[in-house]
């Protein structure tokens, strides 16, 4: 069982020293590096400005925390310890959602009271024009049959021959 080509557990071909150890850099080698190196103050100090590129505006990603005006406490503690966020018990959502409907049946009255007044001008409007319209018919028939019994009355007999 051999480990490998060459010596057991050794690599065939070793690379040389060089590659492992760098050489001093040249004038010019120096000069880039200290041209790229980034010092501890320049991190810390870019550290403070904001990156544009980077933002997420939509995301947060400073809390500000406020001391309450008669609080006192920590954020987010009532005088009684409990958390204000917290989800109300049964009884209360049922109590709350009863109110709401409550307010929703109100509203719903109020508005079909509104729809009850406005249709019922609407309807009256509607009667009056119709009663109108049938008062000019009746006129306008009454008007037409005095026309009919005047031509009778004047033509006579020659009205039945020629038709």
């Amino acid at each position: 069982m051999d480990g490998g080509p060459g010596r057991e557990g050794g690599m065939s071909r070793r690379r040389p020293l060089s590659y492992y150890i760098a050489h001093p850099p040249t004038p010019t080698q120096q000069a880039e590096f200290a041209f790229a190196a980034v010092s501890g103050e320049d991190v810390l100090h870019r550290a403070q400005q904001r990156w544009w590129g980077v933002e997420m505006p939509w995301k947060v990603t400073h809390i500000t925390v406020q001391a309450k005006a008669g609080g006192g406490g920590p954020q987010g503690t009532e005088k009684d310890g409990k958390n204000p966020n917290r989800r109300p018990g049964k009884k209360k959502r049922i109590a709350m959602r009863a109110k709401a409907r409550e307010a929703q049946r109100r509203a719903g009255e109020e508005e079909k009271a509104k729809l009850t007044k406005e249709e019922a001008l609407r309807e009256k409007r509607i009667r009056l024009n119709r009663q109108k319209n049938q008062k000019r018919r009746a006129k306008a028939k009454e008007a037409k049959a005095a026309d009919k019994t005047t031509e009778s009355e004047k033509g006579g007999g020659q009205a039945r021959d020629q038709g």
